[in-house]
């Protein structure tokens, strides 16, 4: 289990757990195979299970803006690659002068694009843990909600529905089969 404060409500933390047998297994498994892993995370896989639950087409990078720092999936099509950068990461020379932290989203395809050794200028689908990010939004990232793909909701709905692209595909991701 982990948690950490809530960025958008005071006094308010988000929680994140695992079944702990579950967990196990895939660690008696890494064990088994001469691995000892310092962190499971399960996050990509999830933003993928929750685009694939949404019907997003298969041919667009997956990118999570997180507070501080972002996350790429590669395309629903592709075989799974991800990876996570930092704002500072696009700009090593100049952030200092970028008070504000807030990268330009073309500048973050075109890094995404060196780090993934594919083409990721055309577009990509963005979620955020923060209605912040995606209020500069360019016609590269389309915004997309995970409550898509429930055909049910019942309110009250969040009124961020980005916030919860992960945890949405925790939720529906299959259940885990390893070794």
């Amino acid at each position: 289990m982990d948690y950490r404060p809530d960025p958008q409500t005071p006094n308010t933390l988000l929680v994140t757990a695992a079944r702990q047998t579950e967990l196990n297994v895939w660690l008696d498994c890494l064990r088994d195979a001469g691995l000892q892993p310092d962190a499971v995370d399960i996050t990509p896989c999830a933003l993928r299970c929750m685009a694939a639950q949404a019907g997003l087409a298969t041919d667009r990078l997956l990118l999570h803006r997180f507070d501080d720092h972002w996350l790429w999936v590669a395309p629903l099509g592709e075989p799974l690659t991800f990876g996570t950068f930092y704002p500072d990461d696009l700009y090593p020379d100049d952030m200092t002068s970028r008070s504000d932290g807030v990268a330009k989203m073309p500048d973050v395809l075109r890094y995404v694009s060196t780090c993934y050794q594919n083409n990721a200028y055309h577009q990509a689908y963005l979620s955020a843990s923060s209605p912040e990010y995606l209020q500069q939004v360019s016609a590269t990232l389309i915004p997309w909600s995970p409550l898509s793909a429930f055909d049910r909701q019942q309110p009250p709905l969040p009124a961020f529905p980005a916030a919860f692209a992960i945890a949405g595909g925790l939720a529906v991701r299959p259940e885990d089969t390893p070794c």
